[in-house]
């Protein structure tokens, strides 16, 4: 064994699949959460691009533990798999997965339909013509700092206003990773 390749330790492997994949799940349920900051989507970004690290240096082993854990497929599952596929250029692996896609439930259906219960059932607080945006006047200024500090929920509010107000501009992506949406809105402001 040479000194860049190590032995794999199979259960430090299996607690990275295992972390990686819950940490995918949550993530996906705190892009959503209204009380959730820009500072704590970052910190689950970091946690799980650390153990997506961990498989990935593991190799083989790791890329075998990812499909093994396809057998029960899940959000988190899919998603580890085929971070893995795709750095490993696995093509009959991306193939599988995409196979895969049907089996997960979507959840996405399922929140827009709540929502517009929601609506349904309280659309009369709300007055037909009035600008309504989370604490202060729709200003640009406003936005930016919404956007940069405040809940997931108000960011991606701002985040519809700001494209509304210009067509055709790019969604600013709430769920983008940390680092990309900080440099985003640093070259949004200059």
């Amino acid at each position: 064994m040479t000194g860049l390749q190590r032995a794999v330790i199979p259960t430090v492997v299996f607690q990275h699949l295992e972390d990686a994949t819950a940490l995918r799940s949550v993530r996906a349920v705190l892009v959503r959460a209204p009380h959730v900051k820009l500072l704590h989507l970052g910190r689950t970004d970091e946690r799980l691009a650390a153990h997506l690290d961990g498989l990935s240096i593991s190799g083989d082993y790791g890329a075998g533990l990812s499909q093994a854990a396809l057998d029960v497929p899940g959000f988190g599952q899919l998603f580890v798999a085929a971070v893995l596929a795709i750095e490993r250029r696995d093509l009959t692996q991306i193939e599988r997965l995409m196979s895969l896609l049907d089996v997960v439930p979507d959840a996405a259906r399922a929140v827009s339909t709540k929502l517009t219960a929601w609506w349904h059932k309280h659309s009369g607080q709300f007055p037909s013509g009035t600008r309504l945006f989370p604490g202060a006047p729709p200003t640009t200024n406003h936005r930016f700092k919404v956007l940069k500090e405040h809940t997931q929920r108000r960011r991606m509010a701002a985040a519809l206003y700001m494209s509304l107000l210009k067509p055709g501009a790019v969604l600013f992506n709430c769920a983008a990773p940390t680092r990309r949406q900080e440099r985003l809105l640093a070259q949004m402001e200059s």
